[in-house]
């Protein structure tokens, strides 16, 4: 299925050019775009709370489910505890997966005929503690916070199943940053 879309920009026209409208062709069984041109995509998944909204929490790992992986892949993740305005970098990484049999061994390659490999997947991928950086507006590492909201983006073709976010409690001290 194949769809076109009129589709003006952030502010309702295209850079430099006040009226304008981008015409996109959207579609589901497309791989790339142009051929064999990697696609860019992100997700700003939902602000975690753990169902406790009040409590003080550490980030300390996200797990991803992956599928319809092929080809090359390149992925950034970024977070932001409690609202900030910022992204901060929590890691990147690639994902190469055989898109055909000369891929798939590159010392021995069969690449007459080539044969077309399926997608791939990964289930689960741990990725590291996200680096604590200091956020000068809540005096505070930048992996604790009562909130925390991950965004993931990724160059190529690949579906995610899904996050899971680990965190710990953190313990705020009442009266902590008071001064007389």
């Amino acid at each position: 299925m194949e769809v076109l879309a009129l589709i003006p920009n952030q502010y309702g026209h295209a850079p430099g050019q006040r009226g304008s409208i981008e015409l996109w062709e959207i579609s589901q069984n497309e791989r790339f775009d142009q051929g064999d041109k990697r696609i860019t995509s992100y997700v700003e998944f939902p602000a975690f709370n753990w169902g406790r909204q009040f409590d003080l929490k550490k980030v300390v790992a996200l797990e991803l489910w992956l599928d319809r992986l092929y080809g090359e892949t390149n992925f950034t993740l970024e977070y932001r505890p409690d609202g900030d305005p910022c992204w901060y970098p929590w890691h990147k990484w690639q994902i190469c997966t055989a898109r055909n049999s000369c891929e798939e061994d590159v010392h021995n390659p069969v690449c007459y005929p080539a044969v077309e490999k399926g997608e791939s997947y990964r289930s689960t991928i741990k990725l590291p503690l996200p680096p604590a950086v200091c956020n000068k507006v809540m005096m505070r590492p930048t992996n604790i916070g009562y909130q925390i909201q991950p965004k993931l983006t990724w160059h190529g073709h690949v579906r995610v199943r899904g996050i899971y976010l680990h965190s710990e409690d953190r313990v705020d001290p009442l009266y902590d940053n008071l001064v007389c």
